[in-house]
């Protein structure tokens, strides 16, 4: 577990802009910062639409922490093989660590990436002092649920490129 932390870690921007809050690192060792997860595999096609042309795999986690993309994992370890109170207790085990890393990078807009993490992520950015309007919430990019987060990802993405135009240099 401290191998993925640390990877996560590498990709960390200095300043977070958009941050993406998932639920955790899937059980079967894909992982999005070893950059051959599904979730990885939809922020990428998200940021190809917004963007053009992206580079794959590691070259594409380093353009994301260059543009203040960060995504942070509720639970510490894979939850999607279980199910009822214990999948919720392990997501909502590290609700301090997130307003700890919300407070710490101040970003700009966050991302809950599954519905069910809406009341914890709002909650833990109440906390935080992160004004909770800035929160957007995307399914996780799973079968049927792939186009609207794909979809979604990519508004908030143009929606980013607008206002950092707009910020005069």
């Amino acid at each position: 577990e401290a191998d993925f932390e640390a990877l996560r870690n590498r990709y960390r921007p200095g300043i977070v802009r958009l941050l993406l809050v998932g639920e955790s690192r899937p059980a079967g060792g894909s992982f999005f910062y070893l950059a051959n997860s599904r979730l990885f595999l939809a922020t990428q096609e998200a940021f190809t639409r917004a963007r053009g042309r992206t580079p794959i795999g590691s070259s594409f986690l380093e353009l994301l922490r260059d543009e203040g993309i960060w995504l942070y994992d509720l639970a510490p370890a894979p939850v999607n093989r279980m199910s009822g109170r214990p999948r919720r207790e392990a997501v909502e085990s590290r609700a301090a660590a997130l307003v700890d890393v919300l407070r710490q990078s101040k970003p700009h807009a966050v991302v809950a990436i599954k519905r069910s993490l809406e009341p914890v992520v709002r909650a833990a950015m109440v906390t935080a002092g992160t004004d909770p309007d800035t929160l957007q919430v995307l399914p996780f990019p799973l079968y049927q649920w792939r186009r609207e987060y794909v979809l979604g990802l990519e508004a908030i993405l143009k929606t980013m490129a607008k206002e950092s135009d707009a910020v005069p240099q």
